[in-house]
């Protein structure tokens, strides 16, 4: 008899652990797939941010060039500035002045290229400022030029920064 209820004793006790660990397991699947799926509700946010991101830069970007290169006029504050200095010309008119000084650009090209400024890329900032790309055929780089009017005409070029492509800074 006593063998008989030492038995049942452990089947018991057997019986209350098999249903512990089953209550654990349930409970830890349920929490794996909580887990699951807040991580794809996670990642799907993240790449809908990401989406977000890449077309506001993209839109914001396009805005700003077209607004930039396709004026052919100052800004208010500049034209007032240059109207001040004497200057009477366009846009183009300091362009074409800085064209004329392509000895400027504080790098010699290489493989025979000669560096020149790329005209339709140049764009006049302000009144005093122009940002210059210049290339060679092989490599190239940019330019932030300040410039001076005297006399109604440009005067000076002085390079405030340049950059070469693979130049470490």
């Amino acid at each position: 008899m006593r063998k008989t209820i030492l038995f049942q004793i452990v089947v018991v006790c057997l019986v209350l652990l098999g249903c512990q660990k089953e209550n654990v397991t349930a409970r830890q699947s349920q929490e794996n797939k909580e887990i699951e799926n807040l991580v794809i509700q996670v990642q799907e946010l993240q790449n809908e941010i990401k989406g977000l991101k890449e077309s506001d830069n993209v839109e914001e970007a396009t805005i700003v060039k077209e607004q930039i290169i396709t004026t052919d006029e100052f800004p208010a504050l500049s034209q007032a500035e240059l109207t001040n200095l004497g200057f009477t010309g366009k846009v183009d008119d300091i362009k074409e002045d800085l064209i004329r000084h392509e000895d400027i650009i504080p790098y010699k090209g290489v493989l025979g290229g000669e560096m020149h400024f790329l005209n339709d890329e140049i764009i006049v900032l302000s009144h005093e400022w122009v940002f210059a790309p210049f290339d060679d055929g092989h490599t190239g780089g940019y330019l932030l030029l300040n410039f001076e009017i005297e006399g109604g005409k440009v005067t000076q070029w002085k390079v405030l920064d340049s950059y070469l492509y693979g130049e470490n800074e």
